[in-house]
């Protein structure tokens, strides 16, 4: 998975997953604007626009995030957001590690099987 990073590195990070369909560059804008403050990553999901691999599951790319923060980030970001399928994976990676942020933004998710 590809990662795209604004600012500098500090303690607050903030992860913001795109919606099916969109990629990064979805909040580039609002990225750059946050760097003043915060350490922004957006990372580019499998499948979509710039990618380096083909989408498999949402799971997939839930564990691919969270080892991305195990690794740079000691397990623990200040803030996770996702919108659509991002907001999706975004559900998946809380399930998968409740403690993994401070706050979580969910924005258009199913939370009920359809």
């Amino acid at each position: 998975m590809i990662y795209k990073e604004y600012g500098q590195e500090n303690e607050k990070v903030m992860v913001f997953l795109h919606g099916g369909g969109l990629s990064w560059w979805g909040y580039e804008e609002v990225a750059e604007k946050l760097s003043e403050k915060y350490h922004v990553i957006l990372p580019v999901l499998d499948g979509h626009s710039d990618s380096d691999r083909t989408f498999t599951s949402i799971r997939d790319n839930a564990v691919d995030i969270i080892n991305f923060i195990e690794e740079r980030f000691d397990g623990h970001i200040f803030l996770l957001g996702g919108l659509s399928l991002g907001a999706q994976i975004a559900l998946e990676i809380l399930s998968l590690k409740e403690d993994i942020c401070k706050y979580a933004v969910i924005e258009s998710a199913l939370v009920i099987p359809s």
